[in-house]
């Protein structure tokens, strides 16, 4: 198989790129190894272009959600087997042998789609995670054989380009779920025997894990309420557990916090959908 030509999508949000852990390291591989550099900026006030070689700018006028993000560098990106595309997080720590790993990978198995390293947060292993219920749990041992119950998150994720031909990223989905959504749709349409891991580490700063301002976590916890219901709508007893769960998350943080705000925007989403 000829040479695959790596495409790295980088989604940054209110940043300034010195501050990015992952386009810190990779505008230094733009000129070796047929490597490209998508910079999706999803900011709120656009940084403007860079104007470096190999880096591809695509402002999204506003932040326009996760998935959106990643589709528009994915409708620039031809959709054959000899392209790859692989999804960084702004504040993603990279391993740089991953890309000569994966791009190896990929040349010598026509077998392989879909390739992840394992990356891990402040409390542990959080990528791969097991699903259950259409939610993620932590593992404590990294998964040695079956896919079958595994999922993913997007940083880090490398999938063949020609995968983009029959999926995407669903458009209704900001941020949360995003990628358990894709690995569904990928094992649905390609099965789990062309996933592979890597055995190599990230370390991401995971949101969930940090404690944060009330108004901050109000914001992510209205984002994530839209999404896990999105997420489980096509299955009335999953979408049931997801009620029940998001209850659960308020009345934790509603706790944790010493507020009902939680809870009332839990309640403000219900009679939403009931009208």
């Amino acid at each position: 198989m000829s040479k695959v030509q790596l495409n790295i999508v980088i989604v940054i949000y209110n940043i300034q790129l010195a501050e990015s852990n992952s386009y810190l390291l990779c505008k230094n591989l733009t000129n070796k190894n047929n490597i490209t550099i998508w910079l999706i900026d999803n900011s709120d006030i656009p940084i403007g272009d860079p104007h470096i070689d190999n880096i591809n700018y695509i402002s999204m006028n506003g932040n326009k959600g996760l998935s959106k993000a990643y589709n528009a560098a994915i409708s620039m990106i031809n959709h054959n087997k000899e392209n790859a595309i692989i999804f960084l997080d702004q504040d993603t720590k990279i391993n740089e042998d991953y890309f000569n790993i994966v791009k190896n990978i990929l040349q010598d198995n026509d077998n392989i789609y879909l390739l992840a390293p394992y990356v891990y947060d402040i409390k542990g292993l959080l990528s791969p995670c097991r699903m259950m219920f259409n939610h993620a749990y932590r593992i404590k041992e990294k998964p040695k054989e079956s896919f079958l119950n595994i999922s993913l998150i997007n940083s880090g994720l490398c999938v063949r380009a020609d995968v983009f031909e029959r999926i995407t990223f669903n458009n209704n989905l900001f941020l949360d779920y995003i990628d358990h959504d894709f690995i569904m749709k990928f094992k649905k349409y390609y099965g789990y025997k062309k996933i592979a891991l890597v055995d190599i580490s990230f370390y991401q700063e995971f949101s969930g894990s940090a404690i944060e301002p009330l108004l901050k976590k109000i914001k992510r916890f209205n984002i994530y309420k839209y999404d896990y219901i999105e997420y489980a709508k096509n299955n009335k007893l999953l979408l049931v557990i997801a009620v029940i769960r998001l209850i659960f998350r308020a009345l934790k943080l509603g706790i944790q916090y010493k507020t009902n705000k939680f809870i009332l925007a839990l309640l403000e989403m219900i009679n939403e959908r009931r009208k």
